[in-house]
């Protein structure tokens, strides 16, 4: 089981990604890989072989890594193997990055979307920023929590 963690930018959803990567590859020896989606070459994530693979910053649906994350999940479905983790800051639900990551072809956005819901489980994060808090008064967003 993998997770399509989503919310604004700086609440920790790289965190839980990676900590929960790490805790199940520690139970079974497994490989992790890690993109950074801005800065990692395009085809590196479709070709990992890697059972646990974390795809971080995927915000853009309409580029080549929402390409690539598609063929990602038919490949590990087909194979009956591996967990993603993906974090983004796209603010729509996971189907509607799919139908626009397959550029509105609805039937492989259908089995697409079929795919996912089964490999992966949606976590939408919320709470202040911490990279975006006052640098006057860091702790000021947080009194309120």
């Amino acid at each position: 089981m993998g997770l399509w963690s989503s919310g604004p930018a700086g609440v920790g959803k790289s965190h839980i990604a990676i900590g929960l990567a790490k805790a199940i590859a520690l139970k079974s020896y497994d490989k992790i890989d890690y993109f950074n989606v801005p800065t990692t070459r395009m085809g590196s994530i479709t070709s990992s072989t890697a059972e646990n693979i974390i795809i971080d910053d995927l915000n853009q649906p309409y580029a080549l890594a929402g390409k690539e994350f598609t063929e990602l999940v038919t490949r590990m479905h087909n194979q009956g193997t591996g967990r993603i983790f993906v974090t983004t800051n796209y603010s729509e639900r996971l189907g509607k990055f799919i139908l626009s990551a397959t550029t509105g072809n609805e039937p492989e956005a259908a089995r697409t979307i079929d795919r996912t819901q089964n490999a992966l489980r949606e976590l939408v994060v919320t709470g202040s920023s911490y990279r975006q808090m006052s640098p006057l008064n860091p702790w000021a967003d947080f009194n309120d929590q």
